[in-house]
């Protein structure tokens, strides 16, 4: 009976097989190989190797002798077991036993197996039909090497200068300054004429109001107020309406007379409403009265009034903290 045939028809489906009371053929997967100096191509195999611990049956190779023998398991057993007893023979004689496409078997100078595997046989499926090949080296001395193109840098050509608009951009710059700057004052004169009251002292806006809540308790949304800050205690302190100068042709008795400063609280245009806020400021407990007409002739209506310049300055500090933050200082 052949039996390395039937090991070598099992190879190529399954990794192990086992020889009972002899040893296991164990088969790994192996990438290609190139030889660097035969210059040999080698595809996928798998690799064989033989370990002699593997000797317990496993029934694959005596049911596989069975049936291809068509002989009963007991009968493949046997002629297995006197295959193994012919190989061991073989080998304590110092003997080489080949098996056909598998390898070769012998012992070595401590009584253990050794296996060379067949180098032509290839197991792996995946690799059927693919043979080895020596490809020949590539011969290069006849090539020469290529000559590179060299690139000369060339230096930009310098761009004439156009001197002409250097000349004109700086003027350029200054057409809208002169144009905002235009605007602004022709704007500043224009209210200048219509709306602006002067006096010997300050300009201010006229405060025109129809509404007394507005002019009470909102009254720094339509009038503008100096600070307290810039208030100075001189004859020309910001905030001080000035109309001792309208009547400087007066009479010499006229100009002897001492001035006197008023805390004005609004100016509106019907009388009415100036006699309502007088209602509402002495209900506060204020002596309050009217303060005569303005340039533009609104009503004005005062806290109080007083020759001390500087009660009144103390007084109106503390009705713009505390009442009206937008009251004034008149003196006339």
């Amino acid at each position: 009976m052949n039996v390395p045939f039937y090991i070598s028809e099992l190879l190529y489906e399954h990794d192990c097989v086992i020889i009972p009371g002899f040893g296991g053929f164990v088969g790994h997967y192996a990438p290609a190989k190139i030889h660097p100096i035969s210059h040999s191509f080698h595809p996928p195999s798998k690799n064989i190797l033989f370990n002699a611990k593997l000797n317990r049956d496993d029934g694959l190779l005596l049911d596989f002798i069975g049936q291809q023998e068509k002989i009963h398991y007991n009968e493949a057993k046997q002629k297995v077991d006197r295959f193994v007893m012919e190989i061991k023979g073989q080998l304590e004689q110092k003997q080489k036993v080949k098996l056909n496409n598998i390898g070769v078997l012998k012992l070595d100078q401590e009584d253990h197996i050794l296996f060379e595997p067949d180098p032509s046989t290839n197991y792996l499926e995946e690799s059927f039909g693919l043979p080895g090949f020596v490809s020949p080296p590539i011969n290069r001395k006849g090539l020469q090497k290529r000559k590179e193109t060299i690139f000369a840098d060339r230096k930009p050509l310098k761009v004439k200068e156009q001197p002409y608009r250097r000349k004109w951009v700086p003027y350029l710059a200054l057409i809208p300054l002169v144009v905002i700057l235009g605007w602004f004052l022709f704007s500043q004169q224009g209210l200048n004429i219509t709306g602006a009251q002067k006096t010997g002292i300050v300009t201010l806006p006229e405060s025109v109001n129809e509404d007394i809540t507005a002019s009470h308790k909102r009254p720094s949304e339509n009038i503008q107020t100096p600070s307290l800050k810039d208030l100075d205690f001189t004859d020309n302190a910001v905030g001080v309406i000035d109309e001792s100068e309208n009547n400087a042709k007066a009479p010499e008795e006229k100009i002897l007379q001492k001035p006197l400063y008023h805390i004005i609280g609004g100016a509106f245009a019907d009388p009415d409403n100036a006699d309502k806020l007088i209602a509402i400021l002495r209900k506060k407990g204020y002596d309050a009265e009217h303060a005569g007409l303005s340039a533009s002739g609104l009503h004005m209506v005062r806290y109080m009034a007083t020759e001390d310049k500087n009660e009144a300055l103390v007084n109106l500090a503390m009705i713009r903290k505390d009442d009206n933050p937008a009251a004034w200082l008149l003196k006339k």
